[in-house]
């Protein structure tokens, strides 16, 4: 912006170091040498026009790409809230199943626990009763195994539901991973609307005050213009009033040859007189694919670190894709949006291990299965997650 102020006060300068000038002159002469400056003047101000308007191109376009950008990462934006506002729901469903779990848990626990009560108050005497009161070996048999078959039961149920209940935690843990991942993107597209939205309000700034100066110098221009005719004009009068002074002095030596033929006097020598003047003026996929994947899943488990690009010591989610196919000699761009617009677009139908999977400010890499691994979070790092588990927005492949 201070750059772009010391251009309009150059500007200011050069116009008022280029005022225009009266035109006063008595000579053509002096009219020559005035309307040469003048047009030396209304050429620096047209240089200075077509300057402006070439900034001002230039400035257009890049308003232009700005816009196109901003657009993009609103599109973003409102897939990756539709996306969050899902997990939310799945958290909230989660939430539920795991608490309806812990309760079947204690409920079955419970009654477990009384069953267990009763039998130890019982003793052998209530498992005696229930041998001595069958009828037969056969009939003393199965009721011993229905005994055991209640204790393996309740064993089973109480396994059952405990597996249940990690399970449902264990998901709602990873959907909790996942809202902060989101959240996190959430975040830096924010910070990306508001940062383009800045350049774009001050781009445009810069762009009505080049109109601005534009306006100023077009007028400029144009007094310079009208200045040339009126000397242009005065130029043609003062030739004008010339050639009549040489016609009348012409007509005077004629007359005055004349008289000196009549009486005889006169040597003819003035006639010699009618050449006078001033001088005219002149013009001027594939094997490749599965071992990308395969050499990716060696760091699972390693740590994320926004701006990383070290396997072992961490990366974010770009920087991770950026190592892996460095490690093969690809050249893949840095970002996750370029990532996401480089290489050459494929189907999800026909994806392949080794493909980057684009979702909007984040990016994985396909293994196959419908897995991805990726540069999670801070707190999960590098893992594997469902392809499908956000919104996929493109699949590239550069393989």
């Amino acid at each position: 912006m201070k750059k772009n102020r010391m251009i309009g006060l150059g500007l200011v300068i050069v116009m008022c170091a280029l005022a225009v000038m009266p035109v006063n002159a008595t000579n053509s002469a002096q009219v020559k040498q005035q309307k040469q400056q003048t047009q030396s003047k209304l050429d620096e101000t047209n240089k200075n026009i077509s300057d402006l308007e070439n900034k001002k191109k230039k400035l257009q376009s890049e308003i232009n790409a700005l816009d196109s950008q901003l657009v993009q990462v609103l599109a973003e934006l409102g897939i990756l809230e539709n996306d969050l506002a899902e997990k939310e729901a799945q958290i909230e469903q989660a939430q539920i199943d795991y608490e309806n779990a812990v309760e079947e848990q204690n409920r079955q626990y419970e009654a477990m626990k009384q069953r267990i009560k009763y039998m130890y108050e019982q003793g052998d005497t209530m498992m005696l009763e229930v041998l001595l009161q069958a009828d037969s070996i056969s009939n003393m048999l199965n009721r011993a195994d229905y005994v055991n078959q209640m204790y393996d039961y309740d064993r089973q149920k109480l396994e059952e539901y405990k597996a249940i209940t990690e399970e449902v935690k264990r998901l709602g843990e990873q959907l909790q991973d996942e809202k902060e991942e989101l959240e996190q993107m959430q975040q830096d597209y924010q910070n990306q609307q508001a940062e383009l939205q800045g350049m774009l309000d001050k781009k445009k700034a810069t762009a009505g005050n080049y109109e601005a100066q534009l306006s100023d110098a077009k007028a400029k221009a144009k007094e310079y213009q009208s200045l040339i005719q009126q000397q242009n004009d005065q130029l043609k009068k003062i030739e004008e009033e010339r050639k009549r002074q040489e016609a009348a002095a012409a007509a005077a030596a004629q007359q005055n040859n004349n008289a000196g033929q009549g009486t005889g006097g006169g040597s003819g020598s003035g006639g010699s007189s009618g050449s006078g003047g001033g001088s005219k003026p002149s013009a001027s996929g594939s094997g490749m694919g599965s071992q990308i994947a395969n050499f990716a899943l060696q760091f699972v488990g390693r740590p994320y670190v926004l701006g990383g690009t070290s396997l072992t010591n961490g990366a974010d989610c770009s920087g991770f894709i950026w190592a892996v196919y460095n490690n093969f000699g690809i050249s893949v761009p840095r970002t996750s949006g370029a990532q996401g617009s480089g290489g050459r677009a494929v189907s999800f139908d026909d994806i392949q291990a080794g493909d980057v999977l684009y979702y909007g400010g984040h990016v994985g890499i396909y293994i196959g299965g419908g897995q991805i691994v990726h540069a999670s979070t801070p707190s999960s790092g590098i893992k594997i997650s469902s392809a499908t588990y956000k919104t996929i927005i493109s699949v590239r492949r550069y393989v």
